[in-house]
């Protein structure tokens, strides 16, 4: 926990003057700490330096698989086939509304016909729920 608040501090610090004051960033924003290439020797990446910063700060904070248990297995995670399955699961969400609004214009559904009643709570769950995933 200790080291994303260093991540914020930097990142804020570096963007001080458009974006500085963030109280947080996308998990996404990681990848630029290997992006960021320094002007003096491009093998040095801004990852590089901030765990060179917290070895002679905070050495303790580099424990990350004791703050975060499963950071191996998320490690593994292909994030562009992730953001394929977000970008699926959205445009499955959207054509669930749009079914549930056509339904809505249909007149009065049968006796004892629960369909929109449940699709209603399920799109209004399924939408915090993907609002949270997001």
């Amino acid at each position: 926990k200790k080291f994303i608040e260093v991540v914020l501090a930097f990142g804020n610090y570096m963007n001080r003057g458009a974006r500085g004051g963030a109280y947080g960033f996308r998990v996404s924003s990681l990848n630029k700490l290997t992006d960021t290439k320094s002007s003096n020797n491009r093998s040095i990446t801004l990852l590089h330096y901030m765990i060179r910063v917290c070895e002679k700060q905070w050495r303790d904070i580099l424990r990350l698989d004791e703050d975060f248990p499963n950071i191996k297995e998320a490690g593994k995670v292909n994030i562009t086939e992730l953001e394929k399955e977000i970008s699926s699961l959205r445009q499955g969400l959207d054509f669930i509304e749009r079914e549930v609004t056509w339904h809505r214009g249909q007149g009065s559904p049968p006796p004892g016909d629960r369909f929109r009643l449940a699709m209603n709570e399920f799109t209004a769950l399924a939408k915090d729920k993907f609002t949270n995933l997001e």
